[in-house]
């Protein structure tokens, strides 16, 4: 009860402000989607804000990917489904705003997580569903 009891205060955005905080709030977080997701998915959509704001800034897009590999992993399909065209925008807006060697490596990284996880037709139907011909931009320039 006092791990729950300290889980709300988690999402809060100050606690996401100082980039020193967000390596030790990632993990945690993890800790908390591995152990519990079930009783996390209420939350969900705090927990992909916070994955939103460390997309945002190049030094922290690492432990933005490291959560949200958090959640493909431990969250069903079924849950994160109506997120997931939020998240592909994202993923794709950033990509073409501020594209790094790394974080087009962690991109990659993601989506061979994702097609392992729920298949090559999940993957091609949400960057489709961001912009048509989508998949075929990323298999010939990123990937």
């Amino acid at each position: 009860d006092a791990y729950r009891a300290l889980f709300q205060p988690l999402l809060a955005p100050a606690n996401w402000d100082r980039k020193g905080n967000c390596p030790a709030l990632v993990r945690l977080l993890q800790a908390y989607l591995k152990q519990g997701a079930a009783e996390l998915l209420p939350h969900l959509q705090g927990i992909l804000g916070c994955f939103q704001k460390l997309l945002a800034l190049k030094s922290t897009e690492g432990n933005a990917f490291a959560l949200l590999e958090s959640v493909l992993v431990n969250v069903p399909m079924e849950t994160l489904q109506p997120y997931l065209p939020q998240l592909f925008q994202l993923l794709m807006m950033r990509l073409q705003q501020n594209q790094t060697g790394r974080f087009c490596k962690l991109l990659v990284r993601f989506l061979c997580m994702f097609v392992v996880k729920h298949g090559p037709d999940g993957m091609v139907q949400c960057l489709e569903g961001v912009q048509a011909g989508m998949t075929n931009m990323i298999i010939n320039q990123v990937w």
